[in-house]
């Protein structure tokens, strides 16, 4: 179990009400804490000009989870629970309802629905997960009602989560974390199937999209995440399965995302490793593949990575800790020559980069797998 004490959610959005409500009976418990009321933040004696240094942080970042077919009870993060919990702030990707077998029912007939029991909450938390990211094509794998009840027991189990809630007010809400009195901000969208996004009987409300009807929101709440944090950080669940490259659409999504002033761009959904590009100031990451999944199979689909993002008041950089899935879909620390592979990996799909033997992400003139 996770004994790393749980970051402090700053700014109570709506979708994080019910989580702050938890976080206050967590305070036994050394976990969340709810924000001091402003009047406990008055000094007490006449402030000085003095300023604490600016401390360095690391965000971690892993890929798709899904909790499913029995891996909860399979101590899925056992073999790299060190590296989640060593991290200041872990986010993943939740790819699956969290929820009682008896709720909801599935709106289109698709070859996989994730389901993942209530005890997931518990795996995801000892694990050292702190951030859900919600939105994506199966939060809907159980309807409205699916969706609903996993935000619910994410609440209930103080973890938090963007991207997903009752309605599209609460869907669209950012996240805000102070981690050592740093401000890390979150905008989690999807955009697979962008036709379930909006009309007809298969749209889904409930869910945060980055499609073209909603492209005003959806720069409005990034612009937002970037006013309000020292860090922002936009989680975004898109392109094709299986594919090595990024498509054009997602290049210059992110660089509309980069000019508006995002840190790191991490996304989901292709279910293997993709690239790493620097559009300005802002780190893209195409895809980190799988982190826990049954049904991954395969080379490509169980390799992976877990990504820390130093932010340093001098340098901000990325760390790759090459991971392999076993045949559950459940990773370990990559060893011997899987480490070169993995950042070999990487580093032929991404564009002006590469990764050193350290794992630090470095600038890189050589061509590209995904080049043109």
């Amino acid at each position: 179990m996770s004994s790393r004490p749980r970051p402090l959610v700053v700014i109570a959005t709506s979708v994080a009400v019910g989580l702050l409500a938890a976080a206050c009976s967590a305070n036994q418990r050394g976990e969340l804490q709810p924000a001091p009321p402003t009047s406990a933040l008055a000094p007490t004696s006449a402030p000085t000009t003095t300023e604490a240094p600016t401390p360095t942080i690391t965000l971690g970042f892993g890929g798709d989870v899904a909790l499913v077919d029995g891996l909860e009870t399979e101590d899925p993060f056992g073999a790299i629970a060190e590296l989640t919990t060593a991290v200041d702030l872990m986010t993943v990707n939740v790819e699956s309802t969290i929820t009682e077998p008896d709720v909801g029912r599935a709106p289109v007939d698709k070859d996989f629905l994730f389901r993942a029991p209530p005890g997931a909450v518990q795996v995801l938390t000892d694990a050292g997960v702190d951030v859900a990211g919600l939105a994506n094509n199966h939060v809907w794998d159980f309807g409205k009602a699916g969706t609903i009840r996993t935000v619910e027991l994410l609440d209930a189990g103080g973890l938090a989560h963007v991207g997903a809630g009752a309605d599209p007010t609460e869907a669209y809400e950012p996240l805000f974390i102070d981690v050592k009195g740093v401000t890390v901000g979150f905008a989690s969208f999807s955009r697979v199937p962008c036709n379930w996004s909006f009309g007809g009987d298969t749209s889904r409300p409930q869910v945060s999209w980055a499609c073209d009807p909603f492209a005003e929101r959806v720069d409005a709440l990034v612009a937002r995440v970037v006013a309000e944090s020292d860090v922002a950080v936009v989680l975004v669940h898109w392109g094709e399965e299986y594919e090595p490259c990024p498509e054009q659409d997602r290049r210059a999504l992110a660089a509309r995302w980069a000019d508006l002033g995002v840190d790191l761009i991490v996304g989901s959904h292709p279910h293997v490793l993709q690239g790493m590009e620097k559009i300005g100031d802002t780190w893209v990451l195409y895809s980190l593949g799988n982190l826990v999944l049954p049904t991954a199979r395969g080379e490509d689909r169980t390799t992976s990575a877990m990504v820390t993002y130093v932010v340093d008041p001098q340098l901000r950089q990325l760390l790759v800790t090459p991971l392999r899935l076993d045949e559950r879909g459940r990773p370990r620390p990559a060893v011997g020559e899987e480490i070169p592979s993995v950042h070999g990996r990487i580093a032929e799909r991404s564009r002006g980069a590469t990764v050193a033997t350290s794992g630090v992400v470095e600038p890189s003139p050589t061509e590209s797998l995904c080049d043109g």
